[in-house]
């Protein structure tokens, strides 16, 4: 354990390192605020459909592996459901940033390149499962939070939102791998290549632009503030083990607890400064609770994923 806890948290190091990156060209005003936005639109809108379609096209049709899908995708609705309800009572005062920070995770950004690093194709699909169905809850519990209005609940964003509609679009292919002639193949291998290709800026890309967001960070005020830090361990370790304890008492181990687990413990999702601002709340509460947590992690991070092989 203590081996795999090491490989980790060389990943985690050299994510970290990618991210000072980020921060030093933004610093240098190498990057600017206009750039960063704009390659948190690729990432958003580009490069993580494309990961999406990548990893499950990739994968070929058999009846077990659309059950370890539903088994995904049912751990996922029940760690985001279980976070939901582990975040009402904690915090008052400013509660819609800090209940979103603890609910929503960094799945996409942060997580799927650690997934990859670690699990390979296998536990990126899951991952990708993971991050669906975060689409699905930001985007409908994550904007009610935020803007404490049911109308401003978009049922109708939520599938247009860049995950599931790559799944969308990658689900035709997967169900029919089986049937489609070898000759398709060869004719969609340049079209495959591409999205690969383009899929894999995810990992540089992410890092650099989560660095571009440490610039915002104020961090002598952060490390005044109490609340941040009781926030980052319920973020970072009381809730993924919660979530971990649940998929035990179910019965269900192996690379898709990994992978659920690796979601569950990333720190706070960017898109919470973004839905911050949107809906007029506390945008530098929300970058300092983003920075915070994401420094964390480095830590926090190699102790959960290890925890997750006790049981294997």
């Amino acid at each position: 354990m203590l081996n795999d806890a090491f490989t980790i948290f060389k990943q985690v190091v050299t994510m970290f390192l990618m991210i000072g990156v980020g921060y030093l060209l933004m610093r240098l005003k190498l990057i600017t605020a206009r750039g960063a936005k704009q390659m948190t639109n690729l990432l958003l809108m580009v490069v993580v459909p494309c990961i999406i379609i990548s990893e499950i096209t990739s994968q070929q049709f058999d009846s077990s592996k659309v059950y370890s899908i539903l088994i995904a995708a049912a751990c996922a609705i029940g760690t985001q459901t279980l976070f939901i309800f582990m975040s009402k009572p904690i915090f008052k005062r400013e509660k819609e940033v800090f209940r979103c920070s603890l609910i929503y995770s960094n799945c996409g950004f942060m997580a799927l390149p650690l997934t990859t690093a670690i699990l390979g194709t296998e536990g990126v699909l899951y991952g990708v499962v993971y991050l669906v169905v975060f689409n699905i809850f930001m985007w409908t519990h994550g904007v009610f939070i935020m803007s404490g209005d049911k109308k401003e609940i978009s049922v109708r964003k939520a599938l247009l939102s860049p995950g599931v509609m790559g799944t969308a679009i990658a689900l035709p292919f997967f169900l029919l791998s089986n049937i489609i002639p070898a000759e398709f193949h060869g004719i969609a291998l340049p079209a495959a290549n591409a999205v690969r290709y383009i899929a894999g800026l995810n990992t540089p890309l992410a890092m650099i632009v989560i660095g571009t967001f440490m610039v915002k960070v104020d961090f002598a005020a952060m490390v005044k503030d109490s609340r941040l830090y009781l926030q980052a361990f319920l973020r970072l370790l009381i809730f993924p083990s919660a979530a971990l304890a649940l998929m035990y008492l179910a019965g269900i181990e192996g690379i898709i607890v990994k992978a659920i687990i690796i979601a569950a413990c990333a720190p706070t999702a960017a898109n919470v400064s973004l839905f911050a601002a949107r809906y007029g709340r506390n945008t530098v509460l929300a970058g300092e609770i983003t920075g915070l947590t994401t420094m964390l992690s480095v830590l926090t991070m190699p102790l959960m994923i290890a925890a997750t092989t006790i049981n294997s």
